[in-house]
């Protein structure tokens, strides 16, 4: 009897290893969702990581872009908040924003990025903007800067990797 638990107990167990490890819905269908879509479930349920925005540009500004997750930012008081899009694949994104703010964007070079108000049925972004990214970094200004936001900026094209596994390519 007890050999006959072990293949049970293994399948189980491949079963439970095998998804996607994301603590989100997927598509009972399978089919992918816009990048709009997901950009609002993520801004509305995460996952999330919580980073502390920098004051210029100089000072290191910490990454905001990070696959399918939201940025929980802190301005910890400044007057100006800077944070950086690090961009491993060119194209439009979709920035998506807990609040009204509207930042600036720029490359490391310092050529501006224009930022597109675009409408939304996400009850949770109070602003949306599309943005053309290119490899590299980009930096996102807050003047003046809120208390704290949430933001996320999901790829609105076509991916280079497998897009439906979720995973931030590490």
């Amino acid at each position: 009897m007890r050999l006959n638990l072990i293949p049970a107990l293994a399948f189980a167990l491949s079963l439970a290893v095998s998804g996607c490890g994301d603590d989100h819905d997927h598509d009972p269908d399978g089919e992918e969702h816009s990048a709009e879509e997901e950009a609002c479930e993520h801004l509305e349920d995460g996952p999330s990581v919580a980073i502390t925005a920098a004051d210029s540009v100089t000072n290191n500004p910490p990454n905001a872009l990070v696959e399918h997750t939201r940025a929980d930012i802190d301005f910890s008081g400044a007057a100006v908040g800077v944070v950086a899009l690090e961009a491993t694949e060119e194209g439009e994104f979709l920035l998506f924003m807990n609040s009204v703010e509207t930042p600036t964007a720029a490359t490391a070079a310092g050529d501006a990025v224009a930022l597109t108000p675009i409408t939304t049925t996400c009850a949770s972004a109070l602003s949306a903007f599309e943005l053309d990214l290119e490899v590299g970094t980009t930096f996102l200004t807050f003047d003046p800067a809120p208390a704290s936001i949430q933001l996320i900026v999901e790829h609105a094209g076509e991916h280079d990797e497998e897009h439906d596994d979720h995973s931030d390519g590490e």
